[in-house]
């Protein structure tokens, strides 16, 4: 499984770009310039398109950087919320599929799907870390 995985140093920049990304986010909600609603539509500008291919590029190098410290426990921890994300995800979906919420966000981008599955593990994986 090491084999097949970033060096551990690349988990920081990933970090880094998910900042980076979040703060994109944040400035163009502020400056007026595009609302959270915008986020969310197929028809998005370029700009929102860069910011969501900086967090799925920061989101991948934490995702699939190895830690310093390998063993069986980090293996099990990485199975443990990559299984539980990909849960939650399918449940989210699931849910949506069956509302009046699809007819809503039926057009929105691809690249959240990616993102959100991957948000969710980072999270999923640092909260299993933290509680050990």
């Amino acid at each position: 499984m090491n084999k097949l995985l970033f060096p551990s140093y690349l988990k920081y920049l990933g970090f880094i770009l998910l900042g980076i990304g979040l703060t994109l986010i944040i400035l163009q909600i502020a400056e007026g310039t595009t609302s959270l609603k915008d986020f969310f539509l197929q028809s998005a500008n370029i700009e929102i398109f860069a910011i969501y291919a900086i967090l799925l590029l920061g989101s991948v190098l934490v995702t699939f950087s190895k830690e310093k410290k390998s063993d069986e426990y980090i293996e099990s921890l990485r199975l443990k919320a990559f299984s539980s994300s990909i849960i939650v995800h399918s449940i989210f979906f699931f849910v949506f599929s069956f509302t009046n919420l699809t007819l809503f966000l039926v057009n929105f981008p691809a690249i959240i799907l990616m993102n959100s599955i991957l948000i969710l593990y980072i999270i999923f994986y640092y909260s299993y870390k933290l509680k050990s």
